[in-house]
């Protein structure tokens, strides 16, 4: 069993409760065989079998702070536009129905579009682009 603690400020926060329940910030891991045993936090120790590294663009650096694998993940510029159409085209649940359609266009490249409908809310076209 190996220890090791976060010499920067982490990126990461653990929330085992509701999610209005505070999250507490990790400063430390517990190594065995290899591999996370738990999480040292601001709040105690959290055990468990896996761990999910949900920091996002942090997860490379956040990773290798904790001894956990090499993760090759790298933070790319992105823009939503949210698009709501000036009269209906499509019922709601029609609307709905429609996929999410992804546009491929290289390496670090992309968009897609998204139909979004809430029931508060009217029908909306979500269009998202990687630069």
């Amino acid at each position: 069993m190996r220890k090791r603690s976060t010499s920067e400020a982490s990126p990461a926060r653990v929330n085992s409760g509701p999610p209005s329940s505070p999250a507490a910030e990790v400063i430390g891991a517990t190594l065995r065989r290899g591999a996370i045993s738990s999480l040292e936090t601001t709040a105690g120790s959290f055990e468990a079998d896996w761990f999910l590294n949900a920091t996002n663009a942090w997860a490379t650096r956040f990773s290798a702070l904790v001894g956990g694998m090499h993760l090759d993940v790298k933070p790319l510029k992105r823009y939503l536009y949210r698009i709501t159409p000036t009269h209906a085209i499509l019922d709601s649940l029609a609307w709905d129905e429609l996929p999410m359609t992804v546009f491929g266009a290289g390496i670090g490249r992309g968009a897609f579009a998204r139909p979004v409908f809430r029931r508060t809310d009217t029908a909306r076209l979500l269009i998202g682009r990687a630069a």
